[in-house]
């Protein structure tokens, strides 16, 4: 194939320790990664890392983590996250170890450009936000090529709600960056920070978001203050100026995901999960992956209607595979979407995403209704 394969990583938190996640772990998962990358049967090429490399930015992590990245067997581009310089003189230990937070690296035909937008309010608040500096440098470097495919690489999740950027956003810093980068051929923004995965548009700009590595996901609620969710990484494959991406976990040998139904990403890592409102018939695109084997088949079912056979429309690292919905086939209320992946060893694997079926008209075919945590406790017929 004439692409080139990247991964993106996030919030890999080195030295956490959360709930029933040990430093440990994330280390046997880091190395399962690299394993991964082994196994593809296209080399990656280049990984960037979209902050939250540490759990505290103590500078004696902050330079273990440098000697981790070194010893991969391909270039790491990390950018600071807030778990990484939030700690006093934690942006001058990432400054001498790691150099400036805002570079451009220039990979075949893709430039990749670094913005830090940690910063602080007035009320010393923490807010994303662009210096007069920070934007000026933007602007200059993507006039410097404005036809060369562009990816941005950010920390924080860019996204508007009704409106309004989600905060700690300065509305203004966000727009500005935007208008800069709309003078590009904008790929896409790479994010983290959530340990969620997502992908959307704000304006023109493609905005991928990506969960931890850390297995992971922060909720502020005791007793844990967390919920586990697989850890895992991003591919994404790059031809002739597009992008295609899959969010990797790298626990699971064979791996089935429900990415899209119509318009309305599915959210993960799972258990987590995008609950939708299904108002028309839908396209459907499910992504799978096997280690050591291919997938031969996936199929779609409602929770005991007939396997429904999905197209297969690519094949990469992995295969992405389409079917459509119709409303027709489906009650209405309350549904259970699965999707089922075979190997050619023989192993299965299985997706899940709940559904209400509307009969409300909508201007969408879907959309989001709530995220939850959701698992299947057994295995469909």
């Amino acid at each position: 194939m004439a692409g080139w394969l990247m991964a993106q990583i996030s919030d890999i938190h080195f030295g956490a320790q959360f709930a029933r996640v040990f430093a440990d772990d994330i280390l046997r998962w880091w190395s399962m990664m690299l394993e991964d990358w082994d196994k593809l049967p296209q080399p990656v090429e280049l990984a960037v890392v979209t902050g939250d490399i540490t759990i505290a930015g103590e500078r004696d992590i902050l330079a273990q983590v440098k000697e981790v990245f070194e010893q991969a067997p391909i270039p790491i581009h990390p950018i600071p996250g807030v778990a990484d310089v939030g700690c006093e003189g934690g942006k001058e230990s990432w400054v001498e170890l790691f150099g400036e937070t805002e570079r451009v690296v220039k990979h075949k035909d893709v430039r990749f450009l670094f913005l830090d937008l940690i910063g602080r309010s007035e009320t010393n608040e923490l807010r994303w936000i662009l210096t007069t500096e920070q934007v000026a440098w933007l602007r200059e470097q993507v006039q410097a090529d404005t036809r060369a495919p562009l990816i941005a690489v950010i920390h924080p999740a860019l996204e508007k709600r009704e409106g309004f950027y989600t905060p700690p956003w300065d509305s203004n810093s966000a727009d500005q960056m935007l208008q800069a980068l709309a003078h590009g051929n904008l790929l896409a923004i790479l994010t983290g920070e959530r340990h969620a995965n997502g992908e959307w548009l704000v304006g023109n700009a493609y905005v991928i978001s990506t969960g931890g590595l850390c297995g992971y996901r922060w909720t502020n609620v005791p007793p844990d203050y967390c919920i586990l969710t697989r850890p895992g990484y991003r591919l994404i494959w790059l031809e002739d100026g597009t992008l295609r991406t899959f969010w990797r976990e790298v626990t699971s040998p064979v791996q089935v995901t429900i990415s899209f139904v119509g318009e309305s990403h599915t959210l993960g890592p799972r258990p987590q999960v995008h609950v939708l409102d299904i108002y028309a018939d839908c396209d459907i695109l499910v992504q799978a992956c096997a280690r050591d084997a291919d997938i031969e088949s996936v199929e779609i079912g409602l929770g005991g209607s007939p396997w429904i056979p999905l197209q297969k429309t690519w094949e990469g690292p992995w295969s992405e595979w389409e079917g459509t919905l119709h409303t027709y086939e489906v009650g209405w209320g309350q549904q259970l979407l699965v999707a089922c992946a075979r190997s050619t060893n023989g192993d299965e694997a299985y997706d899940a995403v709940p559904f209400w079926m509307r009969s409300v008209s909508a201007r969408r075919a879907s959309a989001v209704r709530e995220a939850i945590i959701f698992e299947l406790m057994e295995r469909p017929r």
